[in-house]
This record gives structure tokens, sequence and C-alpha cells, in this order.
């Protein structure tokens, strides 16, 4: 298991602090129609890489847990007291937000809580 370098960028948002660690997508430019289908060129970054794998190929969750667990406690070490994952955008069996704070959390020792945050509708124009 290996911590992956991140680019961190701080976000607003109705929290204190918050940041995404990296891009996911780093450049994407398209090549073709496979069929009906545009197919893409697509470079990740190496957080961006893991978290596809782990969404679309059932790949492995450890390294992108141990690279979120080292940025929070080299920013915020022993100040957490929960982990709250954004709420899914879409259905899935897994949810790879709710098993990344889920991992997170266990690594911290404090609980992950997905019912603290609710998808607002968007509203119609």
């Amino acid at each position: 298991m290996a911590v992956v370098e991140v680019h961190p960028e701080p976000i607003e948002g109705p929290w204190v602090e918050g940041f995404v660690l990296d891009r996911h997508v780093v450049s994407s430019r398209p090549i073709g129609y496979l069929g009906e289908h545009m197919q893409f060129d697509t470079t990740r970054s190496p957080l961006g890489e893991l978290v596809y794998q782990l969404k679309y190929r059932n790949g492995p969750l450890n390294d992108i847990v141990e690279t979120a667990v080292a940025f929070v406690n080299g920013r915020w070490n022993g100040l957490i007291d929960c982990v709250v994952p954004p709420p899914p955008s879409l259905h899935r069996t897994k949810q790879p937000a709710v098993l990344i704070a889920e991992g997170v959390a266990t690594s911290l020792g404090v609980p992950s809580l997905a019912a603290a945050a609710i998808r607002r509708r968007r509203r119609s124009r």
C-alpha cells in the first residue's frame, strides 16, 4: 500500500474547511467513435486512476484511504470528530464515496456519518 501524490485544492461549502485532494482527470481528448459512442484518450491523476478503478473495475480501496488519511493527519491531526461522505449522485450497489469515508473514519477511529448529509434536489428553471 502506498500514499499517492496529490495536489490539494481548497473548496468552499457549508463547512469550516474543505479540500479536494486532486483532480480526477488531467486531460481527455476525443479519439473517434466506436459504434455510436465517442472514445477518449484520458489521462488521470494517480488518485483519479485509483478512484476510477474502484468505481468501474472493482479496484482496491486501501491506497485511496491511506492517501486521504495521510492528508487528514497532516492537516488536522486529532481534530476530526467524524467523517461525512457526500451523498451519492447515482445509485450503485457499492457507493465509492461511502466506502472511502468508512475506511478513512475507521483509520482515524471516528464514526462515518453517511446520514448527516442529504442530496438537495436541483430546481428546474
